[in-house]
């Protein structure tokens, strides 16, 4: 329940993302699935990323929405040297913030340790 409060009442909104940084597409089995690798491409095209594959029939609904958006902070965070930081368990780069004006930039949401 405390992550559907959280989700109710967030901080951000629609005014928070623009046109050109959202993709939203909802319909109907394969030929949908083709017009969304299509359409993503077209529209991120400095994003490279496989095409979604699956098995849909003609009556399957597909909804996809998808979220690329660069963020510029006041202040610099720092970057970790090392690759210690895991997504998928795969190593990723990442940065972190240590100094109290950095911090000061983040709105943790919601935060569940397993």
């Amino acid at each position: 329940m405390e992550i559907i409060r959280n989700y109710n009442s967030t901080k951000f909104g629609e005014k928070d993302i623009d046109e050109k940084s959202a993709y939203i597409k909802i319909g109907y089995g394969a030929k949908t699935l083709e017009i969304i690798n299509k359409e993503l491409k077209d529209k991120f095209p400095k994003y490279s990323f496989p095409n979604l594959k699956l098995k849909l029939h003609s009556t399957d609904i597909i909804s996809f929405a998808f979220l690329f958006k660069q963020i510029n902070f006041d202040r610099k965070f720092s970057s970790r040297k090392n690759y210690n930081f895991l997504f998928n368990g795969k190593p990723v780069r990442s940065f972190y913030a240590d100094e109290e004006h950095q911090k000061k930039q983040i709105i943790m949401c919601y935060y569940k340790d397993r």
